[in-house]
């Protein structure tokens, strides 16, 4: 729903996505680093991502790989992202507190928006647009079987030097971290 909305506004709207069956995803990114990479490629563009945000196996992994490159989604192009979970005490507490829209399913065909997310709350706060979308339309266009799988492996070596983004892109070339 929100790919269709945002592609009516936008001419070159990019997703990348872990969701192999979904046809609305433009590239597949199945890992921290390879999201980074995409993004670079990508970055005179517009993306949204699905990704593994479990606060139960990830603790690490989230606030020291996604943290550092959602702080620099705007600086690399990024105009949307969404995470999909099933409840809020399945997000990551660092997912919460970053998130600048949440959208909350409390029913099946009903949705909510809302801008801020407590990094200790099981659902968001801060309701917009007055009230909640009904009888928004089931998902579809993707396998549910799909494992959409994911790999935390973002490399130390991606925001350590001080470089321009179109230069960021050359080092990783020349470290090998780029296929």
């Amino acid at each position: 729903m929100l790919i269709t909305l945002r592609a009516l506004d936008l001419d070159n709207l990019l997703v990348l996505s872990n969701a192999r069956t979904w046809e609305q995803t433009d590239i597949v990114v199945t890992s921290a680093h390879d999201l980074a990479v995409q993004l670079l490629e990508h970055r005179n563009e517009c993306h949204t991502d699905r990704r593994r945000f479990d606060a139960m196996t990830n603790r690490r992994e989230v606030p020291e790989q996604y943290t550092p490159l959602a702080k620099r989604y705007a600086k690399i192009g990024v105009d949307m992202e969404a995470v999909v979970v099933h409840t809020g005490k399945d997000l990551h507490p660092e997912r919460k507190r970053l998130s600048t829209l949440a959208m909350y399913k409390a029913a099946k065909k009903s949705a909510e928006f809302f801008e801020t997310w407590p990094a200790d709350a099981d659902a968001p706060t801060d309701r917009l647009f007055g009230g909640s979308l009904e009888e928004i339309e089931e998902a579809t266009g993707y396998d549910p079987d799909d494992a959409a799988p994911w790999a935390w492996n973002l490399r130390a070596v991606l925001f350590e030097k001080a470089v321009e983004w179109s230069q960021l892109l050359d080092l990783l070339r020349e470290c090998g971290l780029v296929e």
